[in-house]
């Protein structure tokens, strides 16, 4: 068996947004931690982007888990792939949560 594992940045970038939003239960409270421990506490700004990642991540939930686009996709590509499973405005404030962690 041969396995071909790939890692990419928005990907990572991604699962890290994904985990601090919290917005399943199988999102890594330990993770958060040392991650916040690292980079010292949250802004107003971020947390309330959190907040809206959270909805829409909650909204289209496994059924439409929207990390698999970040995961298998490149940061030139991933944006436009997204529009076409996703409403225009949920693009825009996913856009602007990555922008604002950057």
């Amino acid at each position: 068996m041969q396995f071909n594992i790939k890692y990419n940045r928005i990907g990572n970038k991604f699962f890290f947004i994904s985990n601090l939003s919290e917005w399943h239960f199988s999102c890594r409270d330990y993770y958060n931690e040392i991650w916040l421990n690292e980079v010292g506490p949250l802004t107003r700004e971020e947390k309330d982007s959190l907040f809206e990642i959270r909805e829409i991540l909650q909204k289209y939930d496994f059924n439409k888990y929207l990390g698999l686009f970040f995961m298998t996709s490149n940061e030139n590509t991933v944006w436009s792939l997204l529009k076409k499973h996703i409403e225009e405005e949920e693009v825009h404030i996913l856009k602007k949560v990555f922008k604002v962690f950057e």
